[in-house]
């Protein structure tokens, strides 16, 4: 069986040199996250990719103050890039950072581990990538499941 050596990567996007190994036969028993952005009981529209995948982990983490970091709020997760009016102002996610925050094992430390969480406040984000602006509103539903 073929297999593909995968480079593990921390929450700060750095590679940390080490690997793990996929073989076909793993790769048949992974399932696919299914995520959808519910408002006013209508599905959003939206080019689904790990931006989106990544905002809504984000608009959780700093919703419920549940998550991956030691202190997850807007303010500690961007220490070193301060956010100026949050969320008139958008966090701006890059490819790195989706793919980073897209990841089973941090969306597993969300709320989206419960597969729905209702935002109780405003969120907002860019699209580094293609400058999609996406906002979140209280109320609006994430869901986010495996099968």
């Amino acid at each position: 069986m073929s297999g593909s050596i995968v480079p593990i990567v921390n929450l700060n996007g750095v590679v940390s040199g080490d690997t793990f190994s996929i073989h076909e036969s793993e790769r048949e028993i992974i399932m696919p996250l299914n995520t959808q952005i519910v408002r006013n009981g209508k599905p959003l529209k939206i080019h689904w990719g790990n931006f989106h995948v990544a905002a809504m982990a984000l608009a959780t983490i700093i919703d419920s103050g549940i998550g991956p970091f030691v202190s997850n709020t807007v303010e500690a997760i961007f220490i070193e890039n301060p956010i100026d009016d949050y969320p008139n102002n958008p966090i701006i996610i890059g490819g790195r950072d989706a793919f980073t925050l897209a990841d089973y094992s941090v969306l597993a430390m969300t709320p989206l581990n419960e597969g729905r969480y209702v935002l109780k406040n405003r969120h907002h984000f860019l699209d580094a990538m293609d400058g999609e602006d996406l906002e979140l509103i209280p109320g609006d539903e994430l869901f986010a499941y495996r099968g």
